[in-house]
């Protein structure tokens, strides 16, 4: 009996056994499971974060391409403003050129008719004109 006695003990020490690796590793897995499930939470919440934070730079990103659009279109009118001045100061000037063209053709022909009143007065004075000479 003494043999089977120690060998229910031992079958009873092996089992005691056996029982306290599964017990370490199941405490062992779970461990696992825990450290796994703080680690998912940490990355979820870097998801979160992550998301976030590209909202932010594609709102950010709208904001720059309004402003940049706004600053073209400033320049544009700005371009446009400037084009249009010099386009009326070449007028301006093209209109003053003739404008004074036109008054030294005026006064040129009116010094030519104040010479024709010049020399018709004169030939009055001196008692002959044009019908004078032909005859």
């Amino acid at each position: 009996m003494s043999e089977q006695t120690s060998r229910n003990e031992g079958s009873c020490l092996d089992s005691h056994s056996s029982f306290e690796e599964r017990n370490r590793k199941l405490q062992q897995t779970q461990g696992s499971i825990s450290a796994l499930n703080i680690e998912y939470e940490k990355l979820t919440n870097a998801e979160i974060l992550l998301n976030e934070l590209c909202l932010k730079l594609e709102n950010d990103e709208r904001v720059l391409r309004e402003g940049l659009n706004r600053c073209k279109e400033n320049e544009v009118e700005k371009i446009k403003r400037e084009r249009d001045r010099l386009e009326n100061d070449a007028l301006q000037n093209l209109q003053n050129a003739l404008m004074n063209d036109s008054e030294d053709s005026d006064s040129s022909s009116s010094s030519s008719e104040e010479d024709n009143e010049i020399m018709h007065m004169k030939e009055e004075d001196f008692g002959f004109n044009d019908r004078d000479v032909n005859s």
